[in-house]
């Protein structure tokens, strides 16, 4: 289960534009945040009330190494248009139209459960963003649940179609145990947007 979780995050990353490009982070071009931008902040507002999901069944990958290659490449494609797209709609929001403040919950080396205001996109130049990359952002992520799927069916398969109820029985060990229920708590506390929508 360790390393399906682990592989499944690998393979969700080769997925991200910015993963597939030297300036990951926009640091070359005066873009520094984008990367959690994509990734992050246009998911966190529209994947619950606008992304589709639901995708099918996983399939048998006969070459997962072809696969996964194919993936990374049309990932690093597509950075250019990531970057791109956030330069030529940023001459088009001023400053206090494009980045709003929200109190997030601190992260894990910060004051745990406290809150703390933080400067964001605005929720009007993310949903601006993700209709300038043509969704770019769910397809993108729809892929890469159909690549996990079909992955750990590859995988599932290719040992021998094990039985994997037995897993349910597993036991974590006390550390394993007390982090998830650290992330659990985590993913639980949600963030709030303060000042106008339109910010």
């Amino acid at each position: 289960m360790k390393y399906s979780a682990e592989i499944g995050h690998y393979i969700a990353d080769a997925h991200v534009p910015l993963h597939a490009c030297s300036n990951h982070n926009g640091q070359f071009t005066n873009q520094q945040g984008i990367h959690g931008f994509w990734e992050s902040r246009v998911p966190e507002l529209l994947a619950e009330k606008e992304f589709d999901f639901f995708i099918g069944k996983a399939a048998y990958i006969q070459h997962p190494g072809d696969f996964i290659w194919k993936r990374v490449l049309e990932s690093a494609k597509a950075a250019d248009s990531v970057l791109r797209f956030e330069r030529e709609l940023s001459l088009q929001f001023r400053d206090d139209k494009k980045y709003a403040f929200e109190e997030r919950n601190a992260r894990l080396n910060d004051a745990v459960g406290q809150e703390k205001t933080i400067r964001q996109y605005s929720t009007a130049f993310t949903i601006a963003y993700d209709k300038k990359l043509g969704g770019m952002v769910e397809r993108r992520m729809r892929q890469s649940i159909f690549a996990i799927a079909s992955f750990w069916y590859t995988a599932w398969v290719n040992a021998g179609q094990p039985v994997l109820r037995d897993l349910v029985k597993h036991e974590f060990a006390e550390t394993d145990q007390a982090a998830f229920e650290e992330l659990n708590k985590q993913w639980s506390l949600g963030g709030k947007m303060i000042g106008r929508e339109e910010q």
